[in-house]
Parts: structure tokens; C-alpha cells; sequence
């Protein structure tokens, strides 16, 4: 591993890690759904003209369909499920949760792709597991009576996450990443915007909640 490639890891882990926290400081004030698509709508305006610069935009034209369901159900469904549970459970709990979606990934690989895992992959799956189950055995805090449903939110979530990761493997294998990323948080936003405008907060979020939300779009789901 070269070591722009470990600077590049770390920072991702800083701009992903730090959104479960945003996202639990910030839902309150927006709601799961306005929250998701503005965060989601941003990342895509921020990255497209990034795409145009590459020459992306016949890509996206010549897989309308494909990113259209990896935009809805494993992009748009995740985000809002992640969105509720953090109503309902502390942000440390969501991120222990939700890194299960490689997990997930491998096994579905396996199972459906026919990918062989192998003794140490297979350890490795194990100890994964195990690891997650064991950071939350007696840590999980739940904010309101939803605890539970949030906490099978967030594996849903992953599940999800999952299942979206191996079929872009299969259906888009080969496509740029930025056009995948732009084709799939347009197709996302679009999709969550008459949810958003239905159930915009009567309070007008707090310029601090509006700072988070521009931290998720902007460094999250964009930079990230």
C-alpha cells in the first residue's frame, strides 16, 4: 500500500465516521426524509461538475435503468433507515451497526456471485461478526421505545448496502465511479424530494442544523 493510499483511507474514515454524528445532531431539526435529500442532493451537484469534466455524461445516458435502482432502494432506502435509527439510538451504536455492510457483502458474494471465501476469509467474517456483537453486548443505549426497529433499521441498512455493492458489480462493472456516484445520489434525491417537501419541519432548522446538513452533502457524501 502506497502511503497516499493509507492518507486517502484515513481521511475517509474521518469524513464517514464523523457523519453518523452530524446525521444524529441534525435529523432532529430536518426529519429523516428533507435531511437525506438535501444531504444527497448536494453530493450530487457538487460532484457533476466533476462528471461533465471527465466526459461521463453518455455514460450516465447509457445506463439510465441501472442507476436508477441502485439509487432507490440501495442508496435512498439506506440513507433513510440509517436517518431513523439515529432518532432512536446513539451514533456510536449506528456505526458499530452498520459495519456489518461488508460483512454482509462477502457473504452474499459467496452465496449468490459463487465467489469462493476460503478458511481465512471465512475467520475473518467470523471474528467480524463476533467483534460487532461484542462492542455492543451490553453498551446499546436506546433513546426512545424505537431502539429496537432502529437497531434492525440499521442492519437492514447494511443489508442493503450490501446487496447495492454486488450489483454494481454485476450491472455496472466498468462504468466510471464518479458516474455512478452522480447517476445514483440524483436518482436517490429526485426519488426522496415529494417525501422531503411532505414533511418539511413547521420550525426552519437552526443555522447549526443547516451546517451539519452542508457537512454530510458537502464532505460525507461528497469529498467522501
Amino acid at each position: 500500500m502506497r502511503p497516499r493510499d493509507l492518507i486517502e483511507l484515513l481521511l475517509l474514515s474521518v469524513l464517514w465516521g464523523a457523519a453518523y454524528l452530524f446525521m444524529r445532531a441534525a435529523v432532529p431539526a430536518f426529519g429523516p426524509a428533507p435531511l437525506v435529500a438535501l444531504r444527497l442532493g448536494l453530493a450530487a451537484l457538487l460532484l457533476l461538475p466533476v462528471m461533465l469534466w471527465r466526459g461521463g455524461l453518455p455514460v450516465l445516458r447509457a445506463h439510465p435503468l441501472p442507476l436508477i435502482v441502485l439509487g432507490v432502494p440501495f442508496t435512498a432506502l439506506p440513507f433513510m433507515l440509517l436517518a431513523f435509527a439515529s432518532l432512536h439510538i446513539t451514533a456510536g451504536l449506528v456505526a458499530v451497526l452498520n459495519a456489518t455492510a461488508p460483512l454482509f457483502a462477502a457473504l452474499i458474494a459467496h452465496y449468490a456471485l459463487k465467489e469462493r471465501l476460503g478458511a481465512w476469509r471465512a475467520a475473518g467474517l467470523a471474528i467480524g461478526f463476533a467483534g460487532v456483537a461484542a462492542l455492543m453486548w451490553g453498551n446499546a443505549t436506546f433513546k426512545s421505545a424505537d431502539g429496537a426497529l432502529a437497531v434492525l433499521a440499521v442492519l437492514v441498512c447494511s443489508l442493503l448496502w450490501a446487496l447495492g455493492a454486488n450489483y454494481t458489480r454485476k450491472h455496472l462493472a466498468g462504468a466510471d465511479s464518479v458516474v455512478i456516484t452522480v447517476g445514483s445520489l440524483l436518482a436517490a434525491s429526485l426519488f426522496l424530494a415529494p417525501f422531503a417537501w411532505a414533511s418539511w419541519p413547521a420550525q426552519n432548522p437552526s443555522p447549526r442544523a443547516w451546517a451539519e446538513m452542508a457537512f454530510l452533502g458537502v464532505a460525507s457524501s461528497g469529498i467522501g
